[in-house]
């Protein structure tokens, strides 16, 4: 019974150091998601990021895709490629 009180009583002390940890994976996640989400990426990956053909990103940007054109070189944001993703999704009834 002992053993039993010593561990409820060590209990809140191991959920605030749970707590911490928790806290300092979220900040590094987003530090990670914040660095991926302005990665350039290159158009032939961005189209199979989206699973499309190549010269299907040009009838994308001419719809307003966000991109960044250096001389003939043309990328895209991760987060521009989700947005446009997630604004093309259907909702199905239900």
């Amino acid at each position: 019974m002992d053993l039993f009180l010593q561990a409820l009583a060590e209990l809140p002390d191991l959920m605030l150091r749970i707590s911490a940890q928790l806290d300092a994976s979220n900040k590094a996640l987003s530090e990670v998601r914040d660095i991926l989400d302005n990665v350039d990426i290159y158009e032939r990956d961005a189209a199979k990021y989206l699973g499309v053909q190549p010269k299907t990103m040009y009838h994308y940007r001419e719809r307003g895709l966000e991109h960044i054109k250096v001389g003939r070189i043309i990328s895209y944001k991760r987060k521009d490629l989700d947005a446009w993703r997630a604004a093309g999704k259907v909702h199905a009834a239900g």
